[in-house]
């Protein structure tokens, strides 16, 4: 396979774009520390459920809660799903364990976890967050209470519901007096989002909010920043970014991250007036290896009201804090499923979760055997259904194949007059029933395949953490050995390393109609998507590689069969009139 001059520095300048850039990124545009830290994903000892230790108190208090409000007093609320540790400081909770979610050795998820303020903190009625609660416990449910300086009463009830990773609050407030008493907008902090790993999708790092004509807003870490291209500003850096009044009434509003997700649903007659989003560093909370992360910590503002003398009003809220995971998800009623980013794919992604979810259901759970054997199981179904169709485009281009004698014959005649030849060889593909597209059609086919799984592990919570053969978590990419070359680090990923090579070897088998440039071009594409796709999700390098090797054998049965006659294809009798 020859490649000409302009083809090589072509192939060269796409890889020193793709090297160089990010240098220009870091230097164009660095990353500015500051004293606040927030977190929603610290990693704890898998045994310290029920304790407190460990916990820092991060960033300065700037507003009335700087007070000295004696000792933290806590409570927690446990089942098999979470460990939810509520503080008197706020009267929200500072934290939720996920107990089906290890970290590499004896590590949690925790949510929240070295965030500076708590998730369901009340601020706005009379000072700011922190404000001191009593907590006592009530059978299943912890309790806190607060008086207000007007003379209400605030009860927060929190217990956890026997639907799966939610957490209820039933909020109570009561008018002990004898005069009518309005209570103004109020807040309640929804949580921090940031990320899981050092391979995070920082675009998953957000503030998410569905209004009430169920349009889905998103904003992310990069949302913040300097709008500019080659040092060209067009919009300015912010730290603050809120809802627009027309999104107004706002369902439910969601700190979230690449694979778990801070979720609140208010009630139907309270529903969210306004959300703030904020962009915090987070230092202290960045994986192990990591740069300096960013987060976003979302607010959301409920409307004002008053209450008579001796009135009481109840305001039921529900959090859902654990993983994104469609099948629960796709279960509640206001379309919180949105949070999974799935966007136009969702008519790909679905179908081919839940058939993931079958096949590991129905074949491997029981034997315990990891999602690795899933995919390759998958991959296996999905050819074996696009088998006929594969065999037929290979067929195409064999047609092809035999039909580029008289091709070149018309290229000798014709050369000279490119429209006149294009006209010729359409009237040759027609005379001999050919379709020049026919072997391209498998491919068509298969891309939203590939569209659908690229976007699926974005957010594919249950394929984290989970090992196949030598590759450790089916989310990050299958790393073996990092090597070090005067201060550069090299990582070794086996798998994309095989699937580019499988691809190559699929392509070069493949019939060739033609021996122009570009499709030799083409042939290099593979090293380009290598650069591209080297340090993604290894469960991706593993079913294109899987297809890869499937496909190889394909071709070769198709192969070991002679080129097919050519038969002139009897015209239609209308044609025979002119």
């Amino acid at each position: 396979m020859n490649i000409d001059r302009a083809g090589w520095i072509g192939i060269f300048v796409c890889c020193a774009v793709m090297f160089l850039w990010p240098v220009y990124v870091a230097a164009r545009w660095p990353q500015k520390p500051k004293t606040a830290v927030a977190t929603d994903h610290q990693l704890v000892p898998a045994t310290s459920a029920g304790t407190t230790n460990g916990q820092p108190e991060i960033g300065p208090v700037t507003n009335s809660s700087a007070k000295d409000w004696g000792p933290e007093e806590t409570a927690d609320l446990t089942n098999e799903l979470v460990h939810v540790m509520l503080t008197n400081r706020g009267g929200a909770i500072k934290y939720v364990e996920l107990l089906k979610h290890p970290e590499e050795g004896n590590l949690l998820v925790r949510l929240n976890g070295a965030s500076h303020e708590s998730v369901l903190d009340l601020s706005g009625w009379d000072g700011g967050w922190r404000m001191p609660y009593t907590i006592d416990r009530e059978n299943d449910a912890v309790v806190m209470r607060r008086q207000l300086i007007s003379g209400a009463r605030v009860e927060r009830r929190y217990t956890l519901s026997a639907r799966p990773y939610r957490i209820e609050l039933r909020q109570t407030v009561t008018n002990p007096t004898d005069q009518p008493l309005r209570l103004p907008e109020y807040r309640l902090n929804v949580g921090t989002s940031a990320p899981t790993s050092e391979y995070a999708v920082p675009t998953f790092i957000s503030a998410s909010w569905l209004d009430h004509t169920r349009a889905y807003h998103q904003v992310n870490v990069y949302s913040f920043d300097e709008g500019s291209f080659l040092g060209f500003v067009w919009a300015a850096a912010r730290t603050r970014i809120e809802s627009t009044p027309s999104q107004t009434p706002i369902l439910w509003a969601a700190a979230k991250n690449q694979f778990f997700a801070l979720l609140l649903t208010p009630p139907d007659h309270n529903l969210i007036q306004n959300i703030a989003a904020e962009v915090v560093q987070l230092p202290d909370g960045a994986p192990k290896g990591a740069a300096v992360p960013r987060g976003v910590q979302t607010d959301a503002s409920f409307g004002g009201f008053e209450l008579p003398a001796g009135g009481k009003r109840e305001d039921a809220f529900e959090l859902y804090a654990g993983p994104k995971n469609y099948q629960i998800l796709s279960t509640m009623t206001r379309g919180q499923a949105y949070i999974l980013d799935y966007g136009w794919t969702w008519w790909v992604i679905v179908p081919l979760l839940n058939l993931l979810d079958w096949v590991h259901g129905t074949f491997f759970s029981a034997f315990k055997w990891g999602w690795g054997w899933t995919i390759v199981v998958v991959t296996v179904l999905i050819k074996l259904a696009l088998w006929p169709l594969q065999s037929a485009a290979n067929h195409s281009m064999k047609k092809m194949q035999a039909l580029q004698p008289k091709v070149n014959a018309l290229r000798e005649k014709y050369g000279d007059d490119p429209q006149k030849l294009n006209a010729q060889m359409l009237d040759l593909y027609r005379e001999y029933g050919v379709n020049p597209l026919g072997g391209c059609l498998p491919m068509l086919v298969q891309l939203p395949i590939f569209i659908g799984f690229y976007f699926m592990l974005d957010t594919a919570v249950q394929f984290r953490g989970e090992s196949f053969l030598w590759i450790h978590d089916l989310t990050k990419p299958d790393t073996v050995v990092t090597l070090h070359f005067f201060g550069v680090s090299i990582p070794i990923n086996p798998l994309p390393l095989i699937m580019t090579a499988s691809t190559v070897l699929l392509m070069r088998m493949t019939p060739q109609a033609t021996d122009n440039p570009q499709m030799k071009m083409m042939q290099w594409m593979p090293v380009l998507f290598l650069f591209i796709l080297y340090n993604f999700a290894a469960a991706l390098a593993l079913y294109w590689t899987i297809n890869n090797l499937i496909s190889i054998i394909q071709t070769y049965r198709n192969l070991r069969k002679p080129l097919p006659e050519l038969k002139r294809v009897p015209k239609p009798k209308w044609a025979a009139l002119k």
